[in-house]
């Protein structure tokens, strides 16, 4: 599992949607979203590609979440078929607590 810094994701993401015309950059880009649900909004700094969480588990999930780690984490995408989603972290200490809990 790679973890990318900001400036990575943004490149990848970049390269994937290269043409729909609008740079990921973009603080409108529709990626984003996840962020700006926040209030106030979280900028993640740390990105991880895992399999995707249960969603039976949704709930629990995100109470753990909020109780255990110490910033917030957003799911950013997936790939539309199930094998893959994006998850973005403020902090890369809860990365590895995130991942021994989550990942399967």
């Amino acid at each position: 599992m790679d973890i990318l810094n900001r400036n990575q994701f943004i490149d990848k993401f970049n390269y994937i949607f290269r043409y729909q015309g609008q740079l990921v950059e973009d603080d409108e880009h529709p990626l984003w979203v996840a962020e700006k649900s926040y209030t106030p909004r979280i900028f993640c700094n740390f990105f991880i590609c895992v399999k995707p969480i249960n969603l039976e588990e949704k709930d629990i999930h995100w109470r753990w979440v909020n109780k255990t780690l110490n910033n917030k984490i957003a799911c950013f995408s997936s790939d539309g078929v199930g094998q893959e989603e994006w998850w973005g972290f403020v902090d890369e200490k809860d990365i590895l607590l995130w991942t021994l809990k989550w990942v399967k």
